[in-house]
């Protein structure tokens, strides 16, 4: 009776290693499984942050390619600035060389209208009654830190003829040199006892500045194209006395 219930409690604390052994399996079983699983996702997770990493690092290059891009194109519009710059630069200085060509072309072109006026000057107004002795080309004469330049005057002994050349004669050159024989005799008091004449002459008359300048009492001279000079005012003309304050 006492073996054959030692041999039940055997059966059973067998049967309970069973079922612990089976039970340990199992925890084992669901422990490898949980643990495969995350180690599937720790292996995910690290793929997609390794893709994420990748990404990164791709927009990263992407962006040091745009700021190395940006770089040469500042670098090549800087390089463009330089060159306008210097284009600039050259047309600056070939600018002043034919400002400064113009500019001993239009001296030239001076002193040649007023060599064209000075030869037949002397006889032109003695024709109209005015005695020519001495003849001043490009007179200067300095008062007070102004100036006063005269393309020719001509001179006898009670009379004084001053005569402003022009190119093209216009109505504000007309202008201009009434208000210059208004101060003549500031700059030029040696002859305050003379009688004071004004003329103009020009290559290119425009009507009105002729019309103006006659009506003002001025000569009026006109260079023609064949080199020739001639007073244009007729004979009825009387030339006003600038010295007379009436």
């Amino acid at each position: 009776m006492a073996k054959q219930e030692m041999s039940k409690e055997a059966a059973e604390i067998w049967q309970l290693f069973q079922e612990t052994d089976r039970l340990l399996q199992k925890q084992a079983e669901e422990a490898a499984e949980r643990s495969k699983r995350d180690i599937q996702e720790l292996k995910a997770m690290f793929q997609e942050t390794d893709s994420k990493f990748q990404e990164t690092d791709r927009k990263f290059q992407e962006t040091d390619r745009k700021f190395q891009e940006t770089d040469r194109k500042f670098q090549e519009t800087d390089r463009k600035f330089q060159e306008t710059d210097r284009e600039f630069k050259k047309t600056e200085r070939l600018f002043r060389q034919i400002k400064a060509r113009m500019g001993e072309l239009i001296g030239h072109w001076g002193q040649l209208m007023e060599a064209l006026v000075k030869p037949d000057s002397v006889r032109l107004f003695q024709e109209r009654g005015i005695k020519i002795r001495e003849v001043y080309p490009n007179a200067e004469a300095h008062r007070n830190g102004d100036t006063m330049e005269i393309d020719l005057l001509l001179v006898n002994d009670s009379d004084v003829l001053v005569i402003e050349v022009k190119t093209t004669l216009k109505d504000q050159h007309v202008d201009a040199f009434l208000e210059d024989l208004l101060t003549f005799f500031d700059f030029f008091p040696r002859y305050k006892e003379y009688h004071l004449y004004g003329a103009m002459a020009g290559l290119n008359i425009k009507d009105n500045a002729g019309k103006h300048a006659y009506r003002k009492g001025l000569f009026v001279v006109e260079i023609t194209g064949e080199g020739l000079v001639k007073i244009k005012n007729d004979v009825k003309f009387r030339p006003r006395d600038f010295s007379r304050k009436d």
